[in-house]
């Protein structure tokens, strides 16, 4: 949180600096800041889940992005917030078949801080940016087992909680859409390679260290203000 507060009160300062600051051929001055409003994106979450398919789940208004810009390049900062109810078929185990049914709800909060380059900018932008990622998700829910390796009586629903933190490197890719002078629409895609921590929070629960390669083919659809 405080790095949070840091990285917002440095980047507000610039642009301050830079609002003050007139245009070099006398006309509009131009617009340093943009802050965004994640609408809808498709993410997926940690992989690790020994689940049947790679998942991706849909969330909605879910988090904001703020970006100073300097010319060709841009500071920015994001939180995001994604919630979503699964229910999941896990995977089968080489001939030893497990057929289960995971069902629960999943909680991740991301924050992330990075740079962003502009690569083309006209009406149609595109960017590429590299972001450092935090990232905590808890999985709470239940597996109904039909058909399983292990001692567990067919059909008993087990509960579980997750508790998991990772940090990693995510670079993305982004498209942006200038249909007036104060607002636009951004559609980005990335991955993420993480370092992570898992943890099973019930009694005698057990914990693992992780690497997680993550692909979210839509991180966020956004709508932005320019000021």
């Amino acid at each position: 949180m405080k790095l949070l507060l840091l990285t917002i009160s440095f980047i507000a300062f610039c642009s301050l600096k830079a609002q003050t600051r007139p245009s070099e051929f006398g006309g509009k001055v131009k617009l340093r800041n943009e802050v965004g409003l994640n609408l809808y994106n498709i993410n997926s979450p940690p992989n690790h889940f020994e689940w049947k398919k790679p998942q991706f789940f849909q969330s909605y208004a879910n988090g904001l992005m703020f970006k100073h810009h300097l010319n060709h390049f841009s500071l920015r900062v994001g939180f995001d917030y994604l919630e979503h109810k699964y229910r999941i078929e896990t995977r089968e185990y080489d001939n030893d078949e497990l057929h289960a049914l995971d069902t629960g709800n999943s909680y991740m909060k991301n924050l992330r801080l990075g740079i962003e380059k502009t690569i083309l900018n006209r009406r149609f932008q595109i960017y590429a940016a590299l972001d450092v990622l935090f990232s905590r998700s808890n999985f709470i829910g239940g597996e109904r087992c039909y058909v399983c390796r292990y001692n567990i009586i067919p059909g008993n629903p087990p509960e579980y909680s997750f508790d998991i933190r990772s940090f990693g490197i995510s670079p993305a890719v982004g498209l942006k859409y200038r249909f007036a002078r104060h607002f636009s629409i951004t559609a980005e895609t990335s991955f993420a390679t993480m370092l992570g921590h898992e943890r099973y929070r019930k009694k005698g629960g057990f914990y693992i260290n992780y690497v997680d390669i993550v692909f979210n083919p839509l991180r966020a659809l956004t709508f932005n203000y320019h000021f």
